[in-house]
């Protein structure tokens, strides 16, 4: 269940994480999670998928 990098990600790591995903994700959905991640608002858990993991960003 623990993921191949570090179970602690950096606002920067994931919004790399959420960079790399731009094609899947609305530009709606990646304002809000830039957002969220300037606001140091969210709590970074490890998750099996990278996209799985931005998208669960936005619940927080």
């Amino acid at each position: 269940m623990t993921p191949k990098k570090s179970l602690n990600w950096s606002n920067n790591g994931c919004l790399l994480i959420c960079k790399a995903y731009r094609r899947q994700v609305s530009s709606a959905f990646k304002k809000s999670i830039e957002l969220k991640l300037a606001r140091h608002t969210i709590e970074l858990n490890a998750i099996e998928s990278k996209d799985l993991h931005c998208r669960s960003t936005l619940k927080y």
